[in-house]
Formats: C-alpha cells, structure tokens, sequence
C-alpha cells in the first residue's frame, strides 16, 4: 500500500475519530505495520524471527504509550493471545 493510502486513511480518521483516538491508534499500529512488512520483505522463514520481532513490537508500544502498563498491557495481552496461537 501506498503513502497515498496511508495519508488518506489518516485523513478520513482525522475527521471520524478525535485526534486523541488517532494518535492512540497509530502509536499501536506502527509497530506492528512494521513487523507485517519485515516478514513480506524477507526471504527467509517468518518464524525465525517473528517472535524477536513482536517482543521489540511490544517494548515500543509500551514506549510509544508512554511506559505507563495500564496503558499498554491490554495490547501486549492481545499479542501474546495471538504469539501463543501460532505456536501451539
């Protein structure tokens, strides 16, 4: 996807959601947009290094939402669910 659809997509967020809300959702998803294009890039096997991955994932949401646990760990929740999904 393009910079053109990010940028459109923020507009329309922009409008629909309270800045707060926006900024809140791309502090979260930065992260994990991240890891998505690291494993679409990659040649090798995504689960070499996926956990790695989502583990640093994790440390800058947390970072990202000020370090403040009430705040992140719902997230980290939600990923460690879905860790734990794949690996079983």
């Amino acid at each position: 996807m393009g910079s053109s659809f990010w940028a459109a997509a923020i507009g329309i967020l922009k409008i629909t959601i309270p800045v707060v809300g926006v900024l809140r959702i791309l502090k979260i998803t930065i992260p994990v947009v991240g890891v998505l294009r690291m494993i679409n890039e990659s040649d090798a096997s995504p689960m070499g290094f996926l956990y790695e991955a989502m583990n640093m994932t994790k440390e800058e949401i947390g970072k990202n939402l000020g370090g403040e646990k009430d705040s992140y760990m719902p997230y980290w929740d939600i990923i460690d669910k879905n860790m734990e999904q794949l690996s079983s």
